[in-house]
Order: C-alpha cells, then structure tokens, then sequence
C-alpha cells in the first residue's frame, strides 16, 4: 500500500490553487480597503458595478464556459439595479 504522500495519490496542485485564491482575496480586500480610505469612493463602487461582467469574461476565456444570453441579461439587471440604488442613495444623501 502506498502512502497518501506518495507521487501517485499526492497531488499539490490544489493546494497551491487554494494558497493563490486565498492570496487574490486578502490583495482585493486590502486594496478595497485602502481605496474606501484613501481613494475615490464614487470610483471604487463604479468599477465595483462591473465584477459580473468580468466574471463571465473570466468564465468564458479561461473555464471555456458557454455564456448564454440568460447570464448575459442577468449580468445587465445586477449592474443595473447597482447603478439605481446608487443613485437612490445619493439623492438621499443631497436632501
């Protein structure tokens, strides 16, 4: 029997995949954090708005994932519906 450390059963791609993704999170939340701080809110929030379309570009180019229109459209109400409430908030904020 083999040991689960061998060649054959060990594999470290998935903990070097899961060492990088949580790398990805602590830069995005330390740059989120520095520009709330230090930066243009109104910006952040804008580019903010478009994290589904660059999650379906990501999808579509490196997962060769089909983008249907469903998820298209889906990707256009959330960005939408962000840009509304956005706007709620600052004519609130104008009073």
């Amino acid at each position: 029997m083999r040991s689960s450390f061998g060649p054959v059963m060990f594999s470290l791609f998935p903990h070097l995949f899961l060492v990088g993704y949580c790398l990805l999170g602590f830069l995005a939340f330390r740059a989120w954090d520095y520009g709330m701080a230090k930066g243009s809110v109104v910006i952040l929030s804008l580019a903010a708005d478009f994290i589904p379309w660059i999650s379906l570009l990501v999808s579509a180019v490196f997962l060769s994932v089909e983008v249907l229109w469903q998820a298209r459209i889906a990707a256009v109400v959330l960005v939408l519906g962000a840009i509304v409430t956005r706007s709620g908030v600052v004519a609130t904020e104008k009073r």
